[in-house]
């Protein structure tokens, strides 16, 4: 039997490249040497992502940061961490009490 395929999918499958090992090694009992290898449980290439678009001109939506408060676009250079202990109270960290937070 043989199979032909045609078509990207087909360019995906040729092109693909047989998993590497991440770790190589023997086990040995007795007088045996069993060879051992050590693949990832995961595929990096098969993740799969897209891009949000305006259906209307399939241009590329922006993500903007938005005070609603203000009602203003608020720049990365005035955005803080804050971890909220009552509803709509913050407490503001800096990079200093994250870093002594961390374990």
């Amino acid at each position: 039997m043989t199979l032909i395929m045609a078509g990207p999918a087909s360019h995906a499958m040729m092109c693909r490249m047989a998993a590497r090992s991440t770790w190589k090694g023997y086990l040995k009992i007795s007088l045996v040497n069993i060879p051992i290898k050590v693949f990832p449980a995961t595929d990096a290439g098969a993740t799969l992502s897209f891009n949000q678009l305006h259906a209307a001109c399939q241009t590329r939506i922006q993500q903007k940061r938005w005070c609603p408060k203000c009602e203003v676009e608020v720049p990365n250079t005035d955005i803080v961490k804050g971890c909220e202990f009552e509803k709509g109270r913050y407490v503001v960290m800096n990079e200093e009490d994250i870093e002594k937070v961390r374990v």
